[in-house]
């Protein structure tokens, strides 16, 4: 069987502590599905144009691929168009996921791709769920700890990240408890929904419908302030989209699980325990020959810290961000 393979995904979001919108070029991951041919029975370092791109096993993250064959990242280039000292000859970083094929498409977390069986012209459906390689992270000598799930909501039809007992934890973070600390200020359990919003007008990533504003902290375009010795604790915002599906490739962003900045910041000297996004939507997309047309792009960005404006100097400690 002569096979390729692509993939789409609509379920699971990457934690965010500053949420920008001068964010890393990551199409180069999203889009190929990497292989590398090996030569002489061993893979030796190559580079993404030297290897191949469609023999990547359905079950093997992309960057654990890339990384278990010696792949290199593409180097940084200054304005000239010169190779930036240092950046160059790096291999690619291990993934912190796994992928477990299933068959229940429904269950949490769970991407579909598809083998071709380009001989019978034939796509064949293969469903995998997404795992954590560790579901223990912080501090190991931290004597607290915070236990958190996936709980479903019946409400949004999707799954919430929430806080619940060790015994049903799914992940576990540990830290040394801020108790001993003395804050100047603590803003701490706050919580906000913008509700749901049934037309998203942003019609391009840089011009998203934004849901914005309303964290417990906000410094507004035009305002200059310090946030001085400041506890950030389990504050959250969440909003939804429920949008009627046209032709329109539409955006829309919830951002700033505790902070949102469009002004200046000179400092933000603070800690965060906990903070975070939740994000539902509506998800329309279809397929047209070997095209997919989405719909409706929703997300969230900035668990603890979402940055418009400019932020000078930052310090202390992020023990969990939720998104």
């Amino acid at each position: 069987m002569n096979s390729k393979s692509f993939r789409m995904s609509k379920c699971m979001t990457t934690p965010n502590m500053l949420g920008s919108k001068k964010k890393a070029n990551k199409s180069l991951l999203c889009t190929v599905m990497a292989g590398v041919v090996a030569c002489g029975g061993a893979a030796s370092a190559a580079t993404l144009d030297e290897v191949d791109l469609t023999q990547i096993p359905l079950d093997k993250p992309t960057l654990d691929y890339l990384h278990e064959n010696n792949v290199t990242m593409p180097p940084e280039l200054d304005g000239e168009g010169n190779v930036v000292n240092g950046t160059d000859n790096i291999i690619f970083p291990e993934s912190g996921y796994t992928l477990k094929e299933v068959e229940d498409k429904t269950l949490l977390n769970v991407i579909t791709k598809y083998s071709l069986d380009s001989s019978a012209n034939n796509l064949t459906e293969h469903h995998y769920q997404v795992g954590l390689k560790n579901n223990t992270y912080g501090d190991v000598n931290g004597d607290s700890a915070n236990y958190y799930n996936w709980t479903y909501n019946d409400s949004t039809e999707g799954y919430d990240f929430v806080e619940t007992t060790q015994d049903n934890a799914q992940i576990i973070y540990k830290y040394k408890s801020p108790e001993a600390k003395t804050y100047t200020t603590k803003y701490e359990n706050y919580t906000h929904d913008y509700g749901t919003v049934t037309d998203l007008s942003g019609t391009t990533a840089d011009t998203p419908y934004l849901m914005v504003g309303e964290s417990v902290y906000n410094n507004l375009k035009g305002e200059t302030a310090s946030i001085d010795n400041a506890l950030f604790s389990k504050n959250s915002i969440s909003g939804a989209a429920n949008v009627v599906r046209d032709a329109t490739l539409k955006y829309g962003k919830v951002a700033g699980g505790a902070i949102y900045n469009e002004g200046n910041l000179t400092k933000i000297d603070a800690d965060f325990i906990g903070n975070g996004i939740n994000a539902s939507s509506n998800y329309y997309s279809y397929y047209e020959g070997m095209g997919v047309y989405y719909y409706n792009y929703f997300d969230s960005y900035g668990g603890a810290i979402y940055n418009e404006g400019t932020i000078d100097y930052i310090f202390g400690k992020t023990l969990l961000i939720i998104i």
